[in-house]
C-alpha cells in the first residue's frame, strides 16, 4: 500500500512538471521571435526618429511664423501709435480752429450791433 501510494504520488509529480514544461513551452518565446521583436523596434526606433526630426522641422516653421507675426503685429502697434498722435493733434488743431472763429464771430456779431445800433 505504501508503495502504490508512493508510486501515486511520483506519477503525480511527474504530471506536474510535464504540466509545467508544457506550459513553458507554449509560452516562451523562441530565439527567431525574440530577433523578430529586436527587428520591429529597430524599425519603431526608426520611426520615432524621423517623427521627431518632422516635429522639430514643424515647430522651427512655428516659430518662424510667430517670430513674423510678432514682427507685423509690433509694426501695427508703431503705426497706431503714430496715428494716435497724428490724430491728438489734428484735434488740438481742430480746438484751436474751433476757438479761434468763436473769438472772431463774436467780435464780428458786436460790430454788426454796434453799426446797427449807430443806423438807428
Amino acid at each position: 500500500m505504501e508503495e502504490n501510494l508512493g508510486q501515486k504520488n511520483l506519477e503525480k509529480k511527474v504530471d506536474d512538471i510535464l504540466e509545467i514544461v508544457q506550459f513553458i513551452k507554449d509560452n516562451s518565446a523562441s530565439k527567431q521571435d525574440l530577433n523578430d521583436l529586436r527587428g520591429e523596434f529597430s524599425g519603431l526606433r526608426g520611426e520615432f526618429s524621423e517623427l521627431r526630426i518632422e516635429m522639430r522641422e514643424g515647430f522651427e516653421s512655428v516659430r518662424a511664423e510667430l517670430a513674423s507675426i510678432n514682427l507685423e503685429l509690433e509694426e501695427i502697434k508703431r503705426d497706431l501709435k503714430k496715428l494716435e498722435n497724428r490724430t491728438q493733434v489734428d484735434d488740438d488743431a481742430m480746438i484751436s480752429d474751433n476757438l479761434e472763429l468763436k473769438a472772431r464771430v463774436e467780435k464780428l456779431e458786436k460790430q454788426v450791433q454796434q453799426l446797427q445800433l449807430a443806423h438807428n
